[in-house]
């Protein structure tokens, strides 16, 4: 099979994957966790309060997640 057909077929599932998922009905709405770019180290540093490192960022996110599972 030639590259061109490959990556066509996997084209294919990848479509038939993300239409099976979107067509699963979920009870719990979805959260939107603000997430800047990585090179957007001001806008982070808004956000979280503090240096923009990647330890802070994971740190961040860990309490926002975390918080809003808490409150399901």
């Amino acid at each position: 099979m030639g590259t061109i057909a490959l990556l066509k077929k996997l084209f294919g599932l990848l479509s038939i994957y993300l239409n099976a998922i979107r067509s699963i009905e979920l009870e719990v709405k979805h959260h939107e966790f603000p997430h800047p770019s990585g090179a957007a180290n001001g806008a982070w540093r808004k956000l979280i309060g503090k240096s923009p490192t990647r330890e802070n960022r994971i740190n961040y996110w860990q309490q926002e997640v975390f918080a809003h599972l808490s409150g399901l």
